[in-house]
């Protein structure tokens, strides 16, 4: 794997993770951008039976983070504001990518 492509998708999950930490909420912009990315890498991974572990830390820790900011509401969920949705809905997105990014070459499920 690239070490530049590595870089980049920690970079960018950095900073996905610190705008949901901070407005419990996010932009599109940086969402499409940590999906695309996560997906580059989990082409790139395909092949590789390592993993470094500065990057499977942060790919570990992003689900996470954007979960327990989707938990941190606890009104109720007629009043529940929208973000929280929109935080719940990309956590779930963000789990099944990193999961695709950490499965090991030889369980590869996905069709030529």
């Amino acid at each position: 794997m690239k070490k530049e492509l590595k870089l980049e998708v920690m970079e960018s999950m950095d900073e996905f993770a610190h705008a949901v930490r901070m407005n419990r909420d996010y932009s599109d912009d940086q969402f499409e951008r940590v999906k695309a990315l996560l997906s580059d890498l989990a082409g790139a991974a395909r092949n590789d039976h390592v993993i470094d572990k500065d990057l499977a830390l942060s790919l570990y820790a992003l689900p996470q983070t954007v979960r327990n900011m989707f938990l941190s509401y606890d009104g109720s969920i007629e009043t529940r504001p929208q973000r929280f949705d929109r935080l719940e809905d990309a956590w779930i997105d963000l789990d099944a990518l990193v999961l695709e990014c950490l499965q090991p070459p030889w369980q590869d499920t996905r069709w030529p």
